[in-house]
């Protein structure tokens, strides 16, 4: 991540300091997203997004990756305990997709919430999306469009 990174994330709330440090990259990457990435974001994407606060504290699923079509997608299954609903997260025409699920993600059901997740810019027409867990797992995926979809 060009702001955020995760040993601040996951120390957060033990130096006060630190913490200020932290909160004031979260500001720089709010006014990035507003200034670069919202423009090149769907609109349709942005309103769920928003409505589901950036799916802060949702449940991991499922990651499933579809190579055998022709947008190469990636769909990202999620769940909000508390509303009792699930959304997925659709990435189309992928580059590159890393992720780093260690034993600790898979060790409690508090390690599969979404943490922090940032936007950035690959090119004209890529944009990249990595997210945090808890556990300090994390994944990173390279996309040319994105959607929400209700389960």
């Amino acid at each position: 991540m060009k702001f955020l990174r995760l040993d601040d994330y996951l120390n957060f709330g033990e130096d006060p300091i630190k913490d200020i440090n932290f909160e004031n990259k979260i500001q720089e990457y709010d006014t990035y997203f507003s200034n670069e990435i919202e423009k090149k974001l769907p609109e349709d994407f942005l309103k769920e997004y928003y409505l589901c606060h950036g799916f802060h504290d949702w449940k991991l699923i499922s990651v499933k990756m579809d190579c055998f079509n022709d947008d190469n997608s990636l769909t990202i299954n999620l769940f909000d305990s508390f509303e009792n609903i699930k959304k997925s997260i659709v990435y189309h025409f992928v580059k590159l997709f890393e992720s780093n699920f260690n034993s600790e993600y898979f060790e409690s059901p508090m390690n599969k919430d979404f943490g922090i997740d940032e936007f950035g810019i690959i090119n004209d027409t890529c944009l990249s999306h990595e997210v945090y867990f808890p556990s300090g797992a994390s994944y990173i995926v390279h996309f040319s469009d994105i959607e929400i979809l209700s389960s």
